[in-house]
């Protein structure tokens, strides 16, 4: 997956990293677990997550929680 910017900064995710990061915008924004003072980063939060969230099925499918567990452990490169 690709996430590119006005400005042409483009950022290339698998599709597990995608989940992974989809999840902490999510929590970043809409369950304000940590605080964050800066209002430059919470609105960069808010964006990450606004533009994952319109390119990926995976947040609102059945399983989501597996997903997002099985996304963790190839990020990490954990083999079970």
């Amino acid at each position: 997956m690709k996430i590119s910017t006005n400005e042409g900064v483009i950022i290339n995710l698998s599709e597990d990293e995608a989940l992974v990061l989809f999840d902490f915008a999510r929590r970043m924004t809409e369950q304000h677990r940590v605080r964050i003072d800066d209002h430059a980063l919470r609105q960069l939060f808010t964006n990450i997550h606004s533009e994952l969230e319109t390119r990926m099925i995976e947040p609102f499918e059945p399983g989501y929680d597996f997903m997002l567990a099985r996304a963790r452990t190839a990020v990490c490169g954990v083999t079970t």
